[in-house]
């Protein structure tokens, strides 16, 4: 492994132990450009071992995690490891707020991040 560029994986009935195994799997490809795992079911713990992944992942582009039920846990997981360096990495944010958010502090950082992202793909970032 070494070389996976897209993984596209929507409703595949991927649990838990699924997520995790697939996050070290992405974790061994840092060419991973595109990951769409939307209407899977991550729960807390798929969604903090899909985390430890991310910072891996600089290159990545696209993210989808639509409908995957991180709950407020993996939500505040996630976010966090997308605060680190991803400068071409588009996630699909509205999904995955929508699908995780009784929480106001993962909706601020992702917000921010969001922003910053949109200043930087046109220019509006100093």
């Amino acid at each position: 492994m070494g070389s996976l560029e897209y993984v596209s994986m929507p409703q595949n009935g991927i649990n838990p132990p699924g997520v995790t195994a697939l996050s070290h799997a992405f974790a061994h490809n840092p060419e991973l450009r595109h990951i769409n795992l939307a209407d899977n079911t991550f729960t807390v713990s798929g969604a903090e071992a899909f985390a430890l992944a991310l910072p891996k992942l600089t290159k990545l582009e696209t993210l989808n995690l639509e409908s995957c039920l991180v709950r407020t846990g993996g939500a505040k997981a996630i976010a966090n490891a997308l605060d680190g360096e991803f400068p071409c990495l588009k996630v699909s944010v509205t999904y995955f707020l929508t699908s995780c958010l009784p929480d106001a502090g993962v909706h601020i950082r992702l917000r921010r991040w969001q922003m910053s992202c949109y200043h930087q793909l046109y220019g509006l970032y100093s």
